[in-house]
């Protein structure tokens, strides 16, 4: 082969030699930036130890997810404690909201008696937060309360399901606009996003109360499966079959209350 054409070919070869090795190179940064480690792209991390030692939120995130009870699976009272402790803080004050959200998830699914106070705690805290974050927080944190048999979160759920939609002043526009539309707005309480969350945490409520199974809860959803929302209505008879174990009950206030007075499901 003649000395030029070699000498091409080489250098070919030597420049496709260094764009792989570039591209691998930029691989290999791209993975130990991102922190991966052999051993997890094999197992997970052990979840107790993530959240003892990692102040990653993404990987705090996970850990909570994947996070079983400790009581309930061998891991003894200190370890329990520490854990509850961990994920109580952690819903109540993280300024994150995918760990706040975490944690609220898995003290839902914890049936330790101190879930259910630290599930209020984060429904509260919430308020720090803008107007759709701490409303995602605020459900969350209803719908973990509905599986608990706990007084207190019983109540914040009736109070919740029972508040009505506050009456919004329309504007300009929609007074002039079309009837129809007008009534579409009202009917899916999307006048503005304050009215809209309000009408979310409801729905959300009255399917924990569902989930709650609580008599006390029948007689806050009875008026609700009249209400002019639809969805509110149709949540409120799921949630009553759901308490009940009625099925063939007609939709509308009048028919549960005489399903109700007879003993017959």
């Amino acid at each position: 082969m003649p000395g030029g054409k070699r000498w091409r070919l080489l250098s070919a070869c030597g420049m496709v030699g260094l764009i792989t090795w570039a591209g691998c190179h930029r691989v290999i940064d791209e993975v130990t930036s991102r922190e991966f480690r052999l051993r997890q792209l094999v197992s997970s991390p052990d979840p107790v130890d993530v959240l003892r030692n990692s102040n990653d939120g993404d990987a705090r995130a996970k850990a909570m997810r994947r996070l079983k009870e400790p009581a309930r699976s061998g891991g003894g009272t200190e370890l329990q404690d520490e854990m509850v402790q961990i994920l109580a803080k952690t819903a109540v004050e993280d300024p994150r909201p995918l760990c706040r959200l975490a944690a609220i998830e898995t003290l839902g699914r914890f049936q330790d008696e101190r879930a259910a106070p630290a599930l209020l705690q984060a429904y509260h805290a919430s308020r720090q937060f803008p107007t759709e974050i701490a409303n995602a927080i605020r459900c969350a944190a209803m719908m973990a309360l509905g599986g608990k048999d706990h007084a207190e979160g019983v109540e914040l759920l009736c109070q919740v399901a029972s508040t009505p939609k506050p009456e919004t002043e329309k504007s300009a526009i929609e007074l002039t606009g079309f009837a129809a539309e007008r009534e579409l707005a009202e009917l899916l309480g999307k006048y503005d996003p304050d009215a809209q969350a309000q009408r979310d945490a409801r729905l959300a409520a009255i399917r924990a109360l569902g989930q709650s199974k609580a008599p006390r809860a029948i007689e806050v959803l009875l008026p609700l499966v009249d209400d002019r929302d639809v969805a509110i209505r149709d949540r409120a008879h799921e949630a009553l079959q759901t308490i009940t174990g009625r099925k063939n009950v007609d939709k509308s206030t009048e028919a549960w209350r005489r399903a109700l007075s007879r003993r017959d499901p």
